[in-house]
């Protein structure tokens, strides 16, 4: 049995919000969570995961809808911490992408990150028996598709784990929908 898993970006946030948690979509977020939830409506979704986080379960909430399934919220999809608000996150995040090891003090590093992610959807790619069980748990049950709604480092670093490429969820796809 093939599982996918469908790694989908939240929609646009408004970003005058600075507080990670509860920052909420934009009408143009909220408008392509509507798209989001038409595109994939018949592909067959079993499952829907998300960060806990309000805009990436706003996201997804109308596929979840759609489909009649509960949103699973999983601690471990949620965005990085960057140890601190930053005034140049395009600096930050660039330094992050060309060293998967630096962080700001109190913040995650991208490799921290992939590995949180892996844990819960890559179970080949680590080594911990939980993940392994839960891969096994979920071929058992025959999950053929299911969603999980992140955030882009999270969604990127993870992608990256299995192809190699530390960049390969956004190579070419900045004209692309969110859930690219």
């Amino acid at each position: 049995m093939t599982t996918t898993i469908y790694f989908i970006r939240h929609a646009q946030s408004d970003s005058t919000v600075r507080e990670d948690a509860i920052r909420p979509l934009t009408e143009r977020g909220q408008e392509d969570s509507v798209e989001l939830a038409r595109v994939f409506k018949g592909r067959g979704i079993r499952r829907v995961y998300s960060s806990p986080y309000r805009r990436t379960v706003d996201t997804v909430q109308g596929l979840a809808d759609e489909c009649g399934l509960e949103i699973r919220e999983v601690e471990g999809l949620r965005e990085r911490r960057v140890g601190g608000w930053v005034e140049d996150f395009l600096a930050y995040a660039q330094e992050q992408w060309s060293d998967f090891t630096f962080k700001l003090e109190g913040g995650e590093c991208l490799q921290e990150v992939q590995e949180r992610n892996c844990v819960h959807f890559m179970p080949s790619l680590t080594t911990t028996k939980e993940a392994r069980w839960r891969s096994e748990r979920m071929a058992r049950r025959s999950v053929q598709s299911f969603t999980t709604t992140t955030h882009p480092s999270a969604g990127k670093a993870s992608a990256a784990s299995s192809t190699g490429c530390p960049m390969c969820f956004a190579c070419g796809l900045r004209d692309q929908p969110f859930w690219m």
